[in-house]
């Protein structure tokens, strides 16, 4: 789910219907930045109208007081548009690779306030005196049956918030899993803001100063180091269950597994829950390292749907090879496939030849969005 920063700024689509220069300046967006939009405002009923609102404003308000200007680049701002950060340029007249004069969204990225307390890393979770508490753990190793990997976000302090995350893990695992694998005690790798510095999150100040690389190479060392623990032949799995965006992180620490040259992470098996990456790519992975796949627990919300269609020929043979309740996938995913493969074959027409955008204004990015998440809502 990363965003392009590459695309030049006339193979962009017009924001919405009420962007197009019929009032104000007009305003563009990357069509890569789909899948944050999903995920960081349209699944968030409330402020996601507040973002939407403040990101069609621009159009008369661009670099106005409340943004915050680059030093370095006189036309690149940056504004808090509620629950997301919006990063743009601001273009005038006869601007080489563009469609000239208007303002063009480059990034969009979720709100953190800064000084977060809790940084990513493995934690044990233990039940104490009625509730869930975190401590964080001394090895790269875990002993536990049951292990997780993900992070809560609070939308009204806009923080990652470890022992929330810990408590909302522990109520998810006592009602889908056995008692006597859970326990008293499970490992949690937290991965904050870890999870989306893909999608252009900044570190916070406290993990800049961090020992070691924390996030996919420090998820890929536990995973390695775990498997390492046993010597003789034995059936011992460590139950994986990875939330929503932890499934990204997952993703990339097991291309790095396979990078140091591990053959086997045959004491690992994962579930998914609601996640955030295609999943079928994932499992060919998971296969390959002789790790075992469990179950995908829920695929609810328009991300978590949207990262399977985008691939959807990856994500029917992943699933429905390990799990025939998701035989009804396909005729759920296609619908939102096919629009996705027509737009992207129509903006490659626009592409080729910048001066048709005008006369495509209704493929805009807000009427392409609304076509897609018409069709994922199941």
């Amino acid at each position: 789910m990363q965003q392009a920063v590459s695309r030049r700024f006339d193979q962009y689509l017009f924001f919405s219907d009420q962007t197009v220069g019929k009032d104000g300046r007009r305003v563009f967006i990357n069509p890569d930045l789909l899948a944050p939009f999903l995920e960081f405002v349209r699944e968030d009923a409330f402020r996601g109208k507040q973002s939407l609102a403040n990101m069609i404003g621009l159009k008369n308000s661009a670099a106005g007081l409340s943004s915050q200007s680059n030093q370095s680049n006189a036309s690149q701002h940056r504004l808090d548009c509620g629950g997301v950060i919006v990063t743009y340029s601001v273009l005038q007249a006869g601007a080489p690779d563009s469609f000239g004069d208007g303002v063009y969204i480059t990034h969009i990225q979720q709100a953190l306030n800064v000084g977060e307390k809790h940084l990513p890393g493995l934690h044990n979770i233990q039940y104490r005196s009625g509730s869930w508490a975190p401590f964080e753990a001394t090895d790269k190793k875990i002993q536990h049956t049951v292990a997780t990997v993900g992070a809560d976000y609070d939308p009204e302090s806009q923080k990652y918030d470890l022992t929330t995350t810990a408590e909302n893990m522990a109520d998810f695992l006592a009602k889908n899993i056995k008692g006597s694998d859970l326990g008293s005690e499970f490992a949690l790798y937290f991965c904050p803001t870890d999870i989306i510095d893909d999608l252009g999150t900044w570190r916070l100040p406290e993990q800049k100063v961090k020992p070691g690389k924390a996030g996919p190479e420090e998820l890929a060392e536990i995973l390695i180091e775990t498997q390492k623990q046993y010597w003789t032949d034995t059936d011992q799995k460590h139950q994986w269950y990875v939330f929503e965006h932890g499934a990204k992180l997952l993703d990339s620490a097991l291309k790095i597994v396979k990078d140091r040259g591990v053959t086997s992470l045959s004491h690992h098996e994962f579930s998914f829950v609601n996640p955030r990456s295609n999943i079928g790519l994932i499992l060919t992975d998971i296969e390959k390292l002789r790790a075992t796949f469990s179950k995908t627990l829920s695929l609810n919300g328009y991300g978590s749907k949207y990262h399977q269609a985008t691939n959807i020929e990856a994500s029917i043979a992943g699933l429905q090879a390990h799990d025939k309740s998701w035989s009804s996938l396909e005729s759920q995913l296609r619908p939102c496939s096919d629009i996705l493969v027509r737009a992207k074959s129509l903006q490659e027409g626009i592409a080729s030849d910048p001066s048709k955008i005008m006369n495509f204004t209704n493929l805009n990015f807000m009427s392409l969005l609304n076509k897609i998440t018409a069709n994922l809502n199941w």
